[in-house]
Order: structure tokens, then C-alpha cells, then sequence
């Protein structure tokens, strides 16, 4: 997607819906990469690591959650395709940081955590995660709304 040619709303619903269903999909994936590698018990260096990436997985969880509470607040005067771009970056780095915590259980089970160590962390990714589809909804209708102010936008822009 060329960041100067704007989507519609429909095609960016699309687009990010199937982004997001990767994501959340690449949580179970690692999940089954666990299984199948097959360490159960917890040793090695997952016990030292649990706290500090415990640690690191709240303080993504918050920065997700406190970027998905400013996604929305956009300035009056912003045109479509800036608030297009606004939206997908941020949308973006919301889901990222969500499916980093799943990322640090894997690292953690195949350090030797195994799946009760990875299930630590997938399953507030994945509850995380699930609560983020509303967003994109949200994000489809305020795009539809400055696309409805400011038709202008239509406009063919001058390739470069």
C-alpha cells in the first residue's frame, strides 16, 4: 500500500482484519510449536527470565492499551489519508506489542519452561489481543466519517 494513495474504508477494514487474524493466529502457532518440541518441565533459564519478561509483558500491556486509548483522538482538520496512516501505524504497534507477550512465553518455553510457562503469556495476548477487534471497527467507521467531511481527498494525487 503506497502511503500516498489512500484506501477506502472497506479495502482498510480488509487489509488490517487479515493482519489482525494473523497475529492472533501466529499465538496458537506458537503454541503448537511448544507442544511439538515437548519440554515440560520447568528449568534451565525460564525460571530466572519469568519476572523480567513478566515484567516487560505488563508494561507492553499497558502501552497497548494506553496507545488504543489515544488511537481515536484525531485532530478536527486532519485529512483522509493522514488519518489513514495515523490509524494503521498505530493499529499496527497496538497488535504488535499484544503478540510480543505471546513471544516472550515462547522464548521462555523453549528455554525450558514448557507449555504451562508459554500459557503464562498467551493467554493474556490472546485476551488482549481478542479485545482489539472492536477497535478496527472503530477505526473503519471514524475513516468513514473524515472521509464523509472532506470528499476532497478523492483527488488524484501527483506521482512522484
Amino acid at each position: 500500500m503506497n502511503p500516498q494513495t489512500p484506501t477506502n474504508p472497506a479495502s482498510f477494514q480488509r487489509i488490517y482484519t487479515l493482519i489482525y487474524l494473523a497475529q492472533l493466529a501466529s499465538v496458537f502457532i506458537y503454541g503448537i510449536v511448544v507442544m511439538v518440541v515437548g519440554i515440560d518441565e520447568i528449568g534451565g533459564s525460564a525460571g530466572t527470565l519469568f519476572f523480567p519478561f513478566a515484567g516487560i509483558s505488563i508494561i507492553l500491556a499497558v502501552s497497548g492499551l494506553f496507545l488504543r486509548s489515544r488511537i481515536l483522538q484525531v485532530d478536527a482538520g486532519i485529512d483522509y489519508a493522514e488519518a489513514q496512516g495515523k490509524f494503521s501505524t498505530m493499529f499496527l504497534v497496538i497488535i504488535a506489542l499484544f503478540e510480543a507477550i505471546a513471544i516472550f512465553g515462547l522464548v521462555l518455553a523453549l528455554l525450558g519452561g514448557g507449555m504451562k510457562m508459554y500459557l503464562n503469556f498467551a493467554i493474556p495476548s490472546l485476551a488482549l489481543l481478542l479485545c482489539q477487534y472492536p477497535l478496527l471497527g472503530q477505526l473503519v467507521e471514524k475513516l468513514e466519517e473524515i472521509h464523509r467531511r472532506n470528499p476532497s481527498d478523492e483527488r488524484e494525487r501527483p506521482k512522484a
